[in-house]
């Protein structure tokens, strides 16, 4: 049995409830207690870890910046590229301390049609050794399949990062792309 994870790597929930989080403030990651735990699961052979940040259910941009927030969900104070640059940001520090382990960077959905573009970068300067894609492979499944036989992506199925999957998920239902789906979720306008 392989055994691999995802971390919240920063929850930017307040100490003491937080994992990552700076003591003092909220708002800065502290990635001691994060290494600390990669450091005890490296020697029991664990293959491969899988970076996200913030708590869906308390900072969910933190993880996953959007333009239009879930129903109900508030819009950050922050440009979505600063979530972005975030989580390039704390994977790159995990990647650079363990560079045997192969990371999974995150984040890249809201680049929409650049995220291999940037993806490519990444995995260049050794940043993180796997780039995933979460919502963007929901909205687009055959992405791979079109960057591999036409080295680009079809601006016109890219995620457009506006919750409706998120939604789904917190409604208990079979997540997908509202957007891009229509046999599954109907009739529907592109945000």
């Amino acid at each position: 049995m392989i055994m691999t994870s995802r971390i919240s790597a920063y929850d930017a929930i307040p100490y003491p409830n937080g994992f990552g989080v700076d003591k003092k403030s909220w708002e800065k990651e502290d990635l001691t207690e994060v290494k600390a735990l990669i450091k005890n699961l490296i020697p029991i052979g664990f293959p491969l870890l899988n970076v996200s940040l913030g708590n869906p259910h308390y900072k969910p941009h933190f993880g996953r910046p959007y333009d239009l927030p879930m129903e109900g969900g508030y819009i950050p104070d922050e440009h979505p590229l600063i979530g972005v640059s975030r989580l390039l940001r704390i994977t790159a520090e995990l990647q650079h301390e363990f560079p045997a382990l192969p990371i999974v960077g995150t984040g890249y959905s809201w680049l929409r049609h650049f995220f291999p573009n940037v993806g490519a970068a990444i995995i260049k300067a050794k940043k993180a050794k796997i780039i995933g894609l979460g919502r963007g492979a929901l909205a687009y499944p055959d992405f791979a399949k079109d960057l591999l036989e036409k080295g680009t992506l079809n601006r016109r199925k890219v995620c457009t990062t506006c919750s409706l999957c998120s939604d789904l998920l917190r409604k208990g239902k079979l997540a997908g792309c509202v957007s891009r789906d229509r046999k599954v979720y109907g009739l529907r306008k592109n945000p």
